[in-house]
């Protein structure tokens, strides 16, 4: 993007002209043409500035290989769900990114997180549906390389069968997970 732009207004044909500091001229039909213009450029600026910074952590940024990832559980999760925070915290403000797995056959009752997400399915294969009630009639087959979003305080369920399943989330902070059936949360019965 050019470090100086001069706007030039043609009143009598409506048309505006920007002057870019290396010579070159462009006409925009109309400053709403030229405003969304601008609007796509500076969205794009703040995309490219705000991907690193949803990796960096502390001091810099962040770059896990297999063996470096210290995995843990979730009181949200079902036991035998392995779990890990791989950048920032869903605990507080700003973008998190979490990775799970899911060992073969497990159901994650309906539940809903308060942020919306976005889910890579890694490996395996997860079973995903929406709505309030636990229904694998309604659940789609994500195999491993799927992606989908979940929309805040969306409720849906999830489960595996034969094999399991590593799903890697993507958020923005503060989240955490409220079920539909206040029975069905695992961190009221420890």
């Amino acid at each position: 993007m050019p470090a100086m732009l001069a706007f030039l207004d043609d009143s009598k044909t409506g048309a505006f002209f920007v002057h870019t500091e290396k010579g070159k001229t462009m006409k925009a039909k109309t400053m709403k043409a030229l405003h969304c213009r601008t609007a796509f450029l500076v969205g794009c600026a703040i995309a490219l500035l705000a991907g690193p910074a949803a990796q960096a952590q502390g001091d810099g940024p962040i770059t896990l290989k297999p063996g470096d990832i210290k995995w843990g559980t979730s009181p949200a999760l079902p036991t035998g769900v392995k779990y890990t925070v791989l950048s920032g915290d869903p605990a507080k403000p700003g973008p998190f990114t979490v990775r799970i797995v899911f060992p073969p056959n497990t159901k994650h009752p309906p539940h809903s997180h308060p942020d919306a997400r976005t889910v890579t399915v890694l490996s395996g294969t997860l079973y995903f549906g929406h709505g309030d009630n636990f229904d694998e009639a309604k659940m789609q087959e994500l195999p491993a390389v799927s992606f989908l979003t979940e929309i805040p305080k969306g409720n849906h369920f999830v489960m595996t069968k034969s094999q399991e399943a590593v799903i890697q989330v993507t958020g923005m902070g503060p989240s955490g997970t409220d079920f539909v059936n206040p029975a069905d949360d695992p961190r009221k019965k420890k």
